[in-house]
């Protein structure tokens, strides 16, 4: 406690063991239960997660989709689509135009698996017009910031910008 000097003071004997509260340990009786933290756990208690976990009977996992689907799931296919992109453009950064026989594999957005090689890629790229092929060559290739990429093309929008990257990308990923 402070005083009024600005020191600070001993409390009284008589007022300190008035507002004392005791201890955590003396508040529970012997039949109290302890209390749980977020390292214990319950074995009769399964996690949410428990039956993902679990290999069916016939020791086979699950099937992806299930027997009689008739319309694919559309938010698989975005996901899908959104990794290819993700693959294509670390690819287009990575392995230069002159290693054209540098093959990636990646999951196209219908479920099969794709091989393009970097040969093909340059390709495609070259045949896009002109604005997608040059945002491609320069923010992904070159590695140019988004801001630097629309000043040198007269000028344009981010929001053009994105658009055209994504459209050029999910150009290769159709091819």
């Amino acid at each position: 406690m402070w005083g009024s000097d600005g020191k600070a003071t001993q409390p009284d004997a008589s007022q300190g063991a008035a507002t004392r509260r005791p201890a955590p340990a003396q508040t529970g009786g012997p039949h109290t239960d302890p209390v749980k933290t977020d390292t214990d756990t319950d074995e009769d208690t399964p996690t949410p997660w428990a039956d993902a976990l679990e290999t069916p009977p016939g020791g086979e996992p699950a099937a992806l989709d299930p027997p009689g689907a008739t319309a694919p799931d559309v938010s698989n296919q975005t996901w899908l689509r959104l990794q290819a992109r993700r693959l294509i453009r670390e690819f287009l950064r990575a392995v230069p135009r002159a290693d054209a026989e540098v093959a990636l594999t990646f999951i196209h957005p219908d479920g099969m698996p794709r091989l393009v090689t970097r040969g093909q890629l340059s390709a495609a790229i070259d045949g896009m017009r002109p604005r997608l092929r040059q945002i491609l060559r320069l923010s992904v290739e070159e590695r140019w910031p988004r801001q630097k990429v629309c000043d040198y093309l007269s000028h344009i929008s981010i929001k053009t910008f994105e658009r055209d990257q994504v459209e050029g990308l999910d150009q290769l990923i159709d091819l």
